[in-house]
């Protein structure tokens, strides 16, 4: 995924993105909330497959907001190598989950790589 589809900082600092709704340009432009359209944005996986970091993800945004991210090629084979690892290992995710973040949610967000997938076999 590139940096568009990626995170706003940290899932973390997500309470403190919530105290913007008390200002009033802030709740003229985002009614529902600020959490809410955070909820709504996708987040990856890239360099931060430690539950330390997957877990607010997971609390904020849920299952089908978060895709594998690798950062590849801007960082090392060997390393995307070892983020696959640590994801299968990781403990927040089911398998249901792991099956989303690896490939599912990717598909629902881009139909077309499906199509194509599905063309080449």
């Amino acid at each position: 995924m590139d940096t568009s589809t990626r995170r706003c900082g940290d899932s973390s600092r997500a309470w403190r993105w919530a105290l913007a709704d008390r200002s009033p340009i802030v709740k003229e432009s985002t009614p529902k909330g600020l959490l809410t359209c955070i909820r709504q944005l996708y987040f990856d996986t890239a360099l931060s497959s430690s539950r330390y970091a997957m877990r607010p993800v997971l609390d904020l945004a849920g299952p089908k907001h978060i895709v594998f991210g690798s950062d590849f090629p801007f960082v090392h084979a060997d390393v995307v190598d070892f983020e696959i690892q640590q994801l299968d290992q990781l403990d927040v995710f089911d398998e249901a989950t792991k099956s989303m973040v690896a490939t599912q949610n990717v598909l629902e967000l881009f139909p077309r790589l499906g199509r194509k997938t599905a063309a080449g076999k």
